[in-house]
């Protein structure tokens, strides 16, 4: 009875906490997510209206929105109010506080429930998300490897001629780009060519029928010409069809990028034939 006195005197006491911090039962239940009856039985001392599993979670959660100095000393109070209960409608009674604890331990609000829930799902979606991932990596099958194909030594020496050919090519279009004179000789006869390119560099040469020949300079070239009459010349893409008459050589030609800017052609002299009258003695 003593300790029915003593849990009843701490209930009017903290009602009266309650109602001088003006919080009432309906805040309370609002929050704590506990039904509004059971706070009201648990004020009222009507302890067998409580869940006996969660009695001690209830008062706890309710000192806690009391916001009460010391709440263990008002729990240890409660505790031993309860304790013969417990022992009554336990089922192994050698254990009860464990079964108590367990009971507590298990029992989570919804709230708390749904916050846990709603931080979980988007964690364990990302991870079910990279193990597929991985899972699909791993199915990606590989692709057989193409055996190397020996080349012949034939085949070999003909790829390496391709290429310079190749770079020639490639050089000479440079050249070409990068000159500012680019002469085109396209031969109808057999011609007899000499030119010096730049006041430096000098060639000599005859180009037959039917063949092309190309000059890339800086600036100037001089040339000296037999048969003229059967070459067609190109300076930067304007055409000449006529650089002398038949029969004529050109003894000076010089071409710019203006083009021919003075020309030289003659007819060559014819040698005399001495004859000789002279008439011998036997």
């Amino acid at each position: 009875m003593a300790d029915e006195q003593l849990f009843n005197q701490m209930l009017e006491e903290l009602k009266a906490i309650r109602e001088e911090k003006k919080i009432d039962l309906e805040s309370i239940a609002e929050k704590s997510r506990i039904r509004l009856k059971y706070l009201q039985a648990l004020e009222a001392g009507q302890l067998d209206k409580l869940p006996q599993v969660y009695d001690r979670f209830i008062f706890k959660t309710y000192l806690n929105e009391l916001q009460v100095d010391e709440p263990e000393k008002y729990l240890s109070v409660f505790d031993e109010i309860r304790k013969p209960e417990k022992k009554q409608t336990t089922f192994f009674s050698s254990k009860p506080k464990q079964q108590t604890s367990d009971s507590e331990n298990r029992f989570i609000p919804k709230s708390v429930l749904l916050k846990i829930s709603y931080a979980g799902i988007p964690v364990l979606i990302t991870i079910v998300l990279i193990l597929i991932l991985i899972n699909n990596k791993s199915r990606v099958p590989r692709q057989p490897e193409k055996p190397v194909k020996e080349l012949t030594a034939q085949q070999i020496v003909k790829q390496a001629a391709e290429k310079q050919a190749s770079e020639s090519r490639q050089t000479t279009e440079a050249v070409k780009q990068d000159s500012a004179l680019n002469i085109i000789i396209q031969a109808k006869g057999d011609s007899w060519i000499r030119y010096i390119k730049d006041h430096t560099d000098t060639s000599d040469f005859i180009l037959k029928q039917n063949n092309v020949h190309s000059v890339f300079a800086d600036s100037v070239v001089e040339f000296t010409i037999g048969n003229p009459s059967a070459l067609l010349l190109s300076v930067n893409s304007k055409k000449y069809d006529s650089l002398a008459k038949p029969g004529q050589v050109i003894t000076y030609m010089k071409v710019t990028s203006k083009g021919i800017t003075a020309l030289k052609a003659v007819f060559p002299k014819k040698r005399k034939v001495v004859k000789n009258d002279s008439t011998s003695i036997h």
